[in-house]
């Protein structure tokens, strides 16, 4: 609805121009007198910018990131034509200031008009143009601009009016580079008549279109050709064609050509000449001082452009002038600076285990301008990209109503650069990353296209953990008795798993404290031997102890097993045999038949097993007693051998042995009993 009611407003003032219009001699070479520049070219290419050609298109500024001023003269003069009306009798005076800021660009332009040459009647009046331009889009530029002029030759009169402008920029044309085109509205409102015998000055309610590009680009010429064509009060038709031959980044020239269709029709009207415009400009550095203000606002370095150009305008007038245009300090060309606090290379292990999942990196990105995106890029060592991380200024492509008025409103800031950047071991895709080397660096870049970048900095990916297997024996070979008997005086903790740079094993007490500790270096666990002893070389104290070995790998992995119900004891176990008689005459006579073979043991507490047997005075067992179900106190020898029958005459012993379950095996042996069957 609102663009409806916009289109109407524009076809009612349209509509309200008289129909005869008759135009003023040298009406629409009026804004080429604003600048040398755009005198030497012919006429405003839509796509140039400065403050004043923002006179002519409000939008052609909207990138401009330099505070620029400008000054300019222009002079008018008949020379000695009858027609013209004599010498230097008209002056043009010129100031300009474009103002970038975080909203948009700003522009402003002054004027001061007099002439009484009377091939170019305006009289005296002054001008004042005023704009706000701002890339609304990506490669979209729109402008508005305001214009009031208040002056006259034989009446005084006041014109007020506005200007639309809008610029693209980036696109492309054939293989030509840096296009630029644009189109606008001119003096839409009020405009300002001079003299009562001519019409506005410059036309009303005028739409222009141009175009620009670089036809040649080479490493010391840049031809740059522009074109743009008007309809002044819609009963016109008006043609502009531009050549600038830059050399060498500082040299300019200048050429141009126009053609007025209702000059060319209508014979009562005065005929612009057919000789182009021509022009040159130079460039340089000129230094504003390394202190004071211009040093706080960056403007120690500024490029000054010189421009003189020539015109032939109507009724045989020329316009001779010459300028100078100086951008403040200089286009910021270097790419954002890019700090990563990084130390020794990092391994991850991105399995959710809440241990060195991700990779985190504090980061530091600042620029003189915005920072307008920010990559962090992680690949492998052979440059493959395996995860991007980025963020970059979204501007909104679509342009609907609302979409506009939020991008005019809205303050350029650069996007959110973050204090660290985390990086959780997937890949694009979404898949984990496989175990390896890796590569990350971050590169950032301005609204100037600038680009900064990080060092190269090397991690690795360890998903995978450490692996180990501890033997579990029974219980019974868990028992520990170091007391040199040579029978489980130690401990071997039979262990694997995988190679990894070190292995911590430990033994701990009961209350978990470190007992006794042991490492393996660069190697998969291998069994380990305990005695019993500590870290300080002395037994243990009898009781249970805990076996642990573990690894956490450099991505945070672990592995660990432990052994537990460790039996350490030392404890005394001491054991005896006596006999009830020294001699036993087994004939069944009923007179010491048999013998008492009587044990004793320190302490029955651990008891595993026990044997009593009867031995020969050379050691050769004759009988073995072992089939009780419990240790007696007392055991009755009949004098017969394993086989039943009687021992034969002759002296023997009793030993006793006991087994306990923390490997002891006292024995003991009885005194020398004598078997005795002959009677005296």
């Amino acid at each position: 609805m609102k663009k409806v009611v916009l289109m109407l407003s524009l076809l009612t003032l349209a509509a309200s121009i008289p129909a005869q219009y008759n135009p003023n001699p040298g009406a629409e070479d009026l804004y080429d007198l604003y600048s040398p520049e755009l005198l030497a070219e012919g006429g405003p290419a839509i796509a140039d910018s400065g403050p004043q050609s923002d006179a002519v298109n409000p939008a052609t500024s909207g990138l401009v990131q330099r505070t620029t001023l400008d000054a300019s003269y222009v002079g008018l003069t008949g020379f000695d034509s009858p027609n013209a009306g004599g010498g230097w009798q008209g002056h043009v005076v010129n100031i300009g200031l474009v103002a970038p800021t975080r909203i948009g660009v700003f522009s402003g332009s002054g004027h001061f008009v007099t002439s009484s040459l009377t091939g170019m009647e305006w009289g005296t009046f002054g001008a004042l143009h005023v704009s706000a331009a701002k890339e609304l889009f990506p490669g979209w530029i729109g402008g508005l601009g305001a214009r009031v002029t208040a002056g006259g030759l034989d009446r005084f009169d006041v014109g007020a009016a506005l200007d639309f402008g809008v610029v693209r920029y980036g696109s492309a044309l054939a293989s030509f580079e840096n296009v630029r085109w644009g189109l606008a509205l001119q003096n839409v409102g009020k405009w300002f008549v001079p003299n009562s015998t001519n019409g506005a000055l410059p036309a009303p309610f005028t739409p222009s279109a141009g175009i620009a590009f670089d036809a040649v680009q080479l490493d010391w010429l840049t031809l740059n050709t522009a074109a743009s064509v008007s309809a002044p009060a819609f009963q016109n038709l008006r043609l502009s064609l531009g050549l600038e031959a830059l050399l060498f980044d500082t040299v300019s020239v200048h050429g141009g050509w126009k053609f007025d269709l209702r000059e060319a029709i209508d014979d009562n009207l005065a005929t612009r000449s057919l000789i182009p415009s021509f022009g040159l400009s130079a460039t340089f550095s000129a230094g504003l001082g390394d202190d004071g203000f211009a040093a706080e606002q960056g403007w120690t370095e500024t490029e000054v452009r010189v421009t003189t150009a020539a015109a032939p305008l109507y009724n045989d007038v020329w316009a001779i002038g010459a300028g100078v245009n100086a951008p403040l300090g200089v286009i910021d060309r270097q790419g954002p600076s890019v700090v990563v606090d990084y130390g020794a290379p990092v391994v991850i292990s991105p399995n959710n285990d809440g241990v060195q999942d991700a990779l985190i990196v504090p980061v530091t990105i600042t620029d003189d301008r915005f920072v307008f995106g920010w990559t962090f890029t992680v690949q492998t060592t052979d440059g493959v990209t395996v995860r991007t991380i980025q963020n970059k200024d979204d501007r909104p492509e679509n342009s609907g109503f609302q979409n506009i008025v939020d991008r005019v409103t809205a303050v350029t800031s650069g996007v959110e650069v973050p204090q660290t950047i985390r990086w959780d071991g997937l890949t694009n895709d979404g898949a984990r990353a496989p175990d390896g080397e890796y590569e990350f660096f971050l590169s950032a870049f301005d609204d100037n296209g600038n680009v900064g970048m990080s060092p190269t900095f090397s991690m690795q990916v360890d998903a995978t953990p450490p692996v180990v297997v501890l033997e579990q024996p029974d219980a019974a070979d868990r028992i520990l008795s170091p007391n040199g008997d040579g029978n489980k005086d130690v401990i071997v903790f039979g262990q694997s798993g995988s190679q990894e740079s070190q292995w911590n094993a430990s033994v701990v007490n009961a209350r978990g404290a470190e007992v006794w500790s042991a490492s393996i270096v660069d190697s998969a666990p291998t069994d380990l031997v305990w005695d019993g002893r500590g870290t300080d070389g002395q037994i243990l104290p009898d009781g249970v102890y805990r076996y642990r070995i573990g690894t956490t790998d450099a991505g945070g992995n672990q592995a660990r097993d432990e052994l537990a119900n460790i039996i350490l004891n030392t404890e005394p176990t001491p054991v005896s045999l006596a006999i009830s008689s020294s001699h036993i005459s087994p004939n069944g006579d009923g007179s010491q038949d048999s013998i008492q073979l009587s044990p004793s043991v320190g302490s029955a507490r651990g008891i595993e097993s026990w044997t009593l047997s009867v031995r020969s005075v050379d050691g050769r067992e004759v009988r073995l007693i072992d089939d009780l179900p419990a240790l007696p106190s007392a055991v009755a020898f009949d004098g017969r051998g394993n086989d039943g029958m009687a021992l034969p005459e002759g002296d023997y012993f009793a030993e006793f042995e006991a087994r306990y379950q923390n490997g002891n095996a006292p024995t003991a042996q009885s005194p020398v009993f004598t078997v005795d069957l002959t009677a005296p």
